[in-house]
């Protein structure tokens, strides 16, 4: 048999006892579970298909962007109230919800908690738009990570939206505080210090600043529109 793996991804943090809690709950239902929580790979008949159990908030945005085949459905929760024995919690679904949930993937009872075939929710700022004339690509800033690198909702297939073919290093990319003009292939194009664009190793148009914060350097937050254009 393969493995059966559950990985928890939460914003719990390393000094409470929630993520604990939760994979004591997925190793009670399910034994053989490695660890706990949102991501279950399925039975072994299904070789390569993958769970992912999560609230309909826009959490999966990106994934329903970026993987359109994925077939999304709402979570019966009536098995995980005969599991639980108790009322769930207004404010830990984690342990009461998805963790069981997850635990009933890796037993191989994902039939028992599929409910119907559903759209989920979906932000609009995962996806960057076309301005008017045609030439300028406006998108946001959707993540920064602990360099300070600022992960943009522009893709590198999005410039095929464009009605233009400048290559790469032609585009200007434009924050509140900066604009930069190329989209380079790596850090060691420019000097320490100097501030850059290039595509991610997810495809996603990124800021960033050799050996710095590019995030503290100019000011960027989450949600700061980006724009790119033709120099």
């Amino acid at each position: 048999m393969r493995p059966r793996i559950i990985t928890l991804l939460t914003d719990f943090g390393l000094h409470d006892a929630y993520a604990g809690i939760m994979k004591g709950v997925i190793l009670s239902i399910s034994p053989g579970s490695d660890r706990g929580a949102l991501l279950a790979e399925s039975h072994p008949n299904e070789a390569g298909t993958k769970y992912l159990i999560a609230p309909d908030n826009g959490v999966l945005s990106l994934l329903a962007r970026m993987s359109p085949h994925i077939r999304t459905f709402s979570l019966n929760i009536e098995p995980l109230k005969r599991i639980m024995k108790k009322p769930f919690s207004g404010t830990f679904h984690g342990r009461d919800i998805f963790a069981p949930a997850a635990a009933l993937c890796t037993a191989g009872d994902y039939e028992k908690i599929r409910g119907a075939k559903i759209e989920p929710v979906v932000l609009p700022e995962v996806y960057p738009e076309v301005e008017s004339d045609s030439s300028v690509l406006s998108g946001r800033v959707i993540h920064i990570d602990h360099f300070g690198n600022c992960v943009t909702s522009i893709h590198r297939e999005d410039l095929k939206r464009l009605d233009l073919s400048s290559p790469e290093q032609d585009y200007r990319i434009k924050t509140s505080h900066l604009t930069l003009k190329g989209i380079r292939g790596c850090y060691s194009e420019v000097k320490p210090g100097l501030p850059l664009t290039y595509f991610g190793s997810s495809g996603f148009l990124e800021i960033g600043v050799r050996e710095e914060s590019a995030a503290a350097r100019f000011r960027i937050a989450i949600g700061e529109r980006v724009r790119l254009y033709p120099g």
